[in-house]
């Protein structure tokens, strides 16, 4: 894998998930509240999850989020998924978030997630999905300061 120091957005990587800031989501400034940051990783996770046909229950073992830039109220985000590597210890992922329409990068997140208990075939039958995956997404250069876990 290459690394960069820019993010690298590319359209495959877009989450099917793409909430946008709603005044609930906003500190009393009117920009997006640090808490809901991962709430939006969060919902870009479960659907990567479900666009790649696991519906195996996972736990978030540890994240980190890198907060780059405000967002305002009201903004569309966009959000990328980008599968760094899966074994029995769980996906290790890096997320983008991106506030539209300027799509500037807003906030990263790294997390590392565990199946929730498993039989040997159910890990067996999620591995055989993700390889595939992990071998598209390797292409896609990454910071130097991620991928840390």
């Amino acid at each position: 894998m290459t690394n960069s120091t820019t993010p690298i957005f590319d359209d495959f990587l877009i989450s099917s998930a793409n909430p946008s800031v709603i005044p609930d989501w906003t500190d009393y400034n009117d920009h997006f509240n640090v808490a809901y940051y991962v709430q939006a990783f969060d919902l870009a996770a479960q659907a990567f999850r479900k666009d790649a046909g696991i519906n195996h229950p996972f736990q978030i073992k540890t994240n980190r989020v890198s907060y780059l830039r405000e967002v305002p109220g009201g903004r569309t985000l966009t959000l990328t998924t980008q599968l760094i590597g899966y074994s029995e210890k769980g996906l290790h992922m890096v997320q983008a978030l991106y506030a539209e329409p300027e799509r500037y990068l807003a906030a990263v997140e790294e997390r590392l997630e565990v199946p929730i208990a498993g039989t040997d075939e159910e890990m067996s039958a999620i591995t055989r999905k993700l390889m595939p995956i992990v071998a598209s997404h390797a292409k896609y250069a990454l910071p130097e300061d991620w991928n840390t876990f």
